[in-house]
């Protein structure tokens, strides 16, 4: 009799082992699937954010940005600065060169951007040969600076062509505000920084055009 006891005290205890290190398993592979549905995700919100080509941040995190960046110094009364940036001529190298040696001018001029601007400042690629800055904390003293550093950056780069299929030299037109009392809003700021880099473009390019 005690015997037999014992054995269905081991069989018993045997089968819970059983149950529990299965419920284990299950608990882990729950938590492998849920790490990866947790990163897949994360992926999926950085490619939303970030421009294929350069890495930057694209026009949808450079819109959300600004909006905050706006709304903060409208609030705090801290100053704000805006570049947009245009390299000149691409159309011109997509057509003597390729498309290719665009994409490559387009990627330098990311890294470039990247070398010069502050951690606190967002650099982004809007779209085609279109790139921006959001320096938040700098008047336009800072931004004409950093128009500066970028320009002799430009002029000293040699690496736009490795390969020798594509241009020696690049240079690019830009527009700079500091954000003031007419912006009433994100998308104001923004045409004002835009016509300043149509007039750079049409006074000749390679230049910073001031709003």
């Amino acid at each position: 009799m005690l015997v037999r006891l014992a054995r269905e005290l081991d069989a018993r205890a045997a089968e819970q082992r059983r149950q529990g290190e299965q419920l284990l398993a299950v608990l882990r592979e729950r938590d492998e699937m849920v790490a990866k549905l947790e990163e897949r995700e994360r992926d999926f919100a950085r490619l939303a954010a970030e421009d294929a080509l350069t890495g930057l941040p694209n026009g949808r995190a450079f819109d959300e940005q600004l909006a905050l960046s706006f709304a903060r110094s409208k609030r705090h009364g801290q100053p704000l600065s805006l570049v947009l940036l245009d390299v000149d001529h691409l159309k011109q190298i997509n057509e003597s060169w390729s498309h290719a040696a665009g994409d490559r001018v387009l990627v330098e001029v990311a890294r470039l951007l990247r070398s010069v601007c502050r951690l606190s400042d967002l650099p982004a690629r809007l779209g085609g040969d279109t790139f921006a800055v959001i320096l938040t904390d700098t008047g336009r003293d800072g931004g004409w600076r950093l128009c500066e550093r970028l320009q002799h950056a430009f002029a000293r780069h040699t690496g736009w062509a490795p390969d020798g299929n594509g241009p020696n030299y690049v240079t690019f037109s830009a527009g700079l505000v500091e954000l003031g009392a007419q912006d009433e809003a994100p998308a104001q700021f923004f045409q004002r920084c835009d016509r300043a880099l149509y007039l750079a473009q049409h006074a000749g390019g390679a230049r910073t055009g001031l709003g």
